[in-house]
């Protein structure tokens, strides 16, 4: 399995140490594999929106720290997310949120990571944003249907 770029396994635990639980194999033991599957999962989604404008993966200081800052808050988002008698905390989907809207800002130029070289090959790498607006149609507007 791939080693984390800008997040540790030691760290990752150290802030889950609340819901590491779901990081437990079938007889209870913390599995690190899947806990670093996930880190992995987040970071990659750092990685493709940055990819777009920079070299991935950071290597400057400022950059790697603001990097790993969005790959916690989408890391905690995924560890809560896998508790099943637990509804996510609004800070943890807010944070998740935030994160994926920096993210998209990176991809679109709006946001400029610290201290970090752009990629000039212009069109090369693009980050394709997998979200959408919320359906307008609700329970109420179908009464006449």
């Amino acid at each position: 399995m791939a080693t984390p770029d800008y997040l540790s396994s030691a760290e990752a635990q150290e802030s889950l140490k609340s819901v590491l639980n779901v990081y437990s194999d079938n007889n209870g033991a913390f599995d690190e594999d899947r806990l670093i599957a996930d880190i992995n999962a987040s970071e990659a989604e750092v990685n493709a929106a940055a990819r777009s404008r920079y070299d991935i993966p950071a290597t400057t200081a400022g950059t790697v720290l603001f990097l790993k800052g969005l790959t916690l808050a989408l890391l905690r988002n995924r560890a809560y997310s896998r508790l099943a008698s637990v509804e996510t905390p609004m800070v943890i989907m807010s944070e998740a949120k935030a994160a994926r809207t920096q993210l998209r800002d990176i991809s679109a130029g709006r946001l400029l990571l610290p201290d970090a070289p752009q990629d000039t090959a212009d069109g090369i790498n693009q980050y394709i944003d997998t979200t959408y607006n919320t359906p307008q149609m609700k329970r109420s507007k179908l009464a006449g249907f």
